[in-house]
Formats: structure tokens, sequence, C-alpha cells
């Protein structure tokens, strides 16, 4: 009896049509050889041997990496297009921007953190208050001491 290994993942399986080989590797794999050998033929007596090797892999490596390559599972032609949505085409503005709340409260002189009339999110409503602070009175050169101790994990 033939013993066949079944993938955990269904969506991992891919069928296989000549040997190791998908019809996705299989049809990239011909038209990079028919390419090649068509570019070899055209231009082995004009240029140099190098040269041809050299535009022949530069022609091969697009469809090396739509037939095997599959980066975060995904198929690369789907990968190659959300790279270029996500760097070139979506807008580069940030609707984020940290704050150093330590230094905010030794400015305002206050000893517990709320949200401010200028916290809104996206849709115009107020935030919650981010966090609580103790209820102690914390003098001034404590908070300076805090954040001394903490300025390495800023990035202002």
């Amino acid at each position: 009896m033939i013993e066949v290994k079944i993938p955990q993942e269904i969506n991992q399986y891919d069928a296989k049509l000549v040997g190791p080989f998908t019809m996705r590797q299989a049809l990239c794999g011909g038209m990079a050889a028919l390419l090649s050998y068509g570019i070899y033929n055209g231009m082995k007596g004009t240029v140099s041997e190098e040269t041809v090797i050299g535009l022949i892999m530069l022609v091969s490596t697009p469809f090396a990496l739509l037939g095997w390559v599959k980066p975060y599972g995904m198929r690369f032609e789907k990968f190659f297009i959300g790279i270029l949505f996500n760097t070139l085409i979506s807008s580069p503005k940030r609707y984020y921007q940290p704050k150093d709340m330590i230094t905010e409260l030794i400015e305002q002189g206050s000893h517990s953190i709320t949200a401010r009339p200028d916290d809104k999110d996206m849709s115009g409503k107020k935030k919650p208050a981010a966090r609580e602070r103790r209820k102690n009175k914390d003098t001034k050169e404590d908070l300076i001491k805090a954040q001394k101790k903490y300025k390495k994990y800023t990035f202002s």
C-alpha cells in the first residue's frame, strides 16, 4: 500500500504535474528556457558569451521568482503588488505621534494623566484615559529623576 504524507494545512498542498514540479513551476521554467534559448541563439555571434549569459540570467530571474518563491506564503506577484502599493502608492502620512508623557507632566505640573480634549480618535470621539498615576503627591524632583532614569528609552 502506498503511503502519502498529508500536510496539516490543506492550503500548503501543491499538486505535482511533472516529477517534483507543480504546473506553475513547469510553465515558468519552460517559458524561461524558451526565452533563454532564443536570446542565446539570437545574440551569440554579436556579443561575447559572458554578456549573453548575463542577459539570460537577468531575463530568467522574474520567471524563477514567479514559479518558485512564496514569501510569507503568498505567490510572488501578490507579494510584489503589495510591496509596490505600500511603498509607492499609499500615503506616507502617519496619524500617530508618540508623546513623552513625563516631560508633559513636568511642564503642566500635573500629577495624573487623563484624556485631554485634543486626544480624539479617528471618528472624533474622545479617547479614554491612558492610565491613572498614583494618587500620592509626587514632587517635581521625583518626576525629574524618573525622566532621567527612563531617558534612554525615549526617542526624542
